[in-house]
């Protein structure tokens, strides 16, 4: 598990099958583990724009943001990671990770 900047805590921790994810108290969203399939690439946050969930299943995780908007990363040999566009003025307001069928 990464260490902890001072005042920082985890808050929200997912396990996939071969890595963890876990939400820090300052919204952002660390991964460790098994990387084959870029598991651990988090991405990175526009400005102002927090964490607010985190869900990892098997070699993908996928997380909401503050402002919104939901980003998928890992394995996406199904579309695992092809998070849908919402019409305008709509947001997603949950997630959870799911398995690997087709």
């Amino acid at each position: 598990m990464p260490a902890l900047p001072a005042g920082v805590t985890y808050v929200e921790v997912s396990a996939g099958g071969s890595h963890t994810a876990a939400r820090r108290s300052d919204g952002e969203v660390v991964a460790w583990g098994w990387d084959f399939f870029d598991q651990l690439d988090v991405p990175v946050l526009p400005a102002g724009v927090t964490y607010v969930e985190v869900s990892a299943y098997g070699n993908h995780t996928v997380a909401r943001r503050s402002d919104g908007e939901v980003v998928a990363w890992g394995w996406d040999i199904l579309g695992q990671t092809d998070v849908p566009t919402l019409p305008a003025g709509l947001s997603y307001v949950g997630i959870a990770a799911g398995g690997e069928s087709g």
